[in-house]
């Protein structure tokens, strides 16, 4: 996998995010549309990985990664009830796996981590709410040192990684605070290669799983979000937005 931060998954956040800014710095809560940036801090805890079917003879198994990832989000807002994102960052991550009983590791950085994604509050009962998120994208140009049995290999891995996320989630606003649970379908392809062990294609052991949190806002240009996800990958993110 020469993993180096493949099987991620972008922080979902909330998926009620287009209805919980509601006035910004310049542009007053009657516009149609409003422009809104954000940035996200992650901390990928856990994600365990499979072979896949192409890759099997290798015998690739026990494969994990973790590590961190920063991203910067630019936002277009449509009627408070969808959003339009595109979030870029980088990521610095450590990866590790067992091949016929031996232990490749290693350390992913330096690539562009990319995605984009579309949130919409479908319908609401007073204060409780269900909304959509969907989500495409991927790693490109990370690279990084690799050892087998702790014996660092000549060369630098690379590596590539494409994924596409749906969520769905109920929140209930209550004051200033809006916690939310839902559930997410995470597919993700990955390819690493430059390896001394052979090149090495796989996706996540897990592909379903819960994602919870809670924002805060007043509901005027500024917004703090803590989440949780589980089973699919173990993770947490802290993100703030802000509306113009």
């Amino acid at each position: 996998m020469g993993v180096s931060g493949l099987l991620f998954s972008a922080p979902i956040d909330n998926p009620l995010m287009p209805y919980l800014l509601e006035e910004g710095f310049c542009i007053e809560d009657t516009s149609w549309t409003s422009p809104q940036c954000g940035f996200s801090l992650d901390y990928l805890i856990q994600k365990r990985l499979r072979s896949c079917h192409s890759s099997h003879s290798l015998q690739l198994r026990k494969a994990t990664i973790k590590g961190v990832s920063e991203i910067g989000v630019v936002i277009w807002n449509i009627k408070e009830r969808f959003n339009i994102q595109i979030n870029v960052g980088s990521g610095q991550f450590s990866w590790n796996w067992l091949q016929h009983n031996t232990r490749v590791a290693g350390s992913a950085r330096n690539g562009l981590l990319w995605g984009c994604d579309a949130k919409w509050t479908v319908l609401n009962i007073r204060d409780t709410f269900l909304s959509l998120d969907a989500q495409l994208g991927g790693w490109d140009w990370m690279d990084g040192p690799s050892t087998v049995n702790g014996m660092a290999s000549g060369a630098h891995s690379q590596s590539l990684l494409r994924y596409w996320q749906i969520g769905g989630a109920v929140t209930q606003k209550i004051a200033m605070f809006a916690p939310y649970l839902g559930f997410a379908v995470n597919r993700t392809r990955m390819k690493v290669w430059n390896l001394p062990t052979g090149t090495g294609r796989m996706h996540a052991r897990h592909e379903i799983g819960p994602f919870g949190g809670c924002s805060l806002s007043t509901g005027n240009r500024f917004l703090l979000n803590l989440e949780w996800r589980g089973w699919f990958e173990e993770g947490l993110s802290l993100a703030a937005h802000v509306r113009f």
